[in-house]
């Protein structure tokens, strides 16, 4: 399972709150119901609003409730290829 599906900062809840926002100004689009200039500043200000929601989540450690709770972060190392390997290891 990916490290930020089971991060408790929030990463997945500003994702989906900006996905549901951007259906609905897509479909009010679609729908004629607002001009194509409209669409294109609600989409900046979602994705605005995303970005402030993640970053505000780091800064005062909101956390989603019943998330595992991690203390470290574990990035796989690249696999070394056997071009890239140098004299000594060969």
């Amino acid at each position: 399972m990916p490290a930020v599906i089971r991060d408790s900062h929030w990463y997945a809840v500003p994702a989906l709150i900006g996905s549901i926002l951007t259906v609905f100004v897509t479909r009010a689009y679609q729908g004629g119901r607002i001009p194509f200039t409209l669409e294109v500043t609600f989409d900046i200000a979602i994705v605005a609003f995303v970005a402030i929601l993640r970053i505000l989540s780091v800064r005062f450690d909101w956390k989603v409730p019943g998330a595992i709770k991690r203390h470290h972060a574990y990035l796989p190392l690249p696999a070394k290829d056997e071009d890239e390997k140098t004299d000594s290891d060969k």
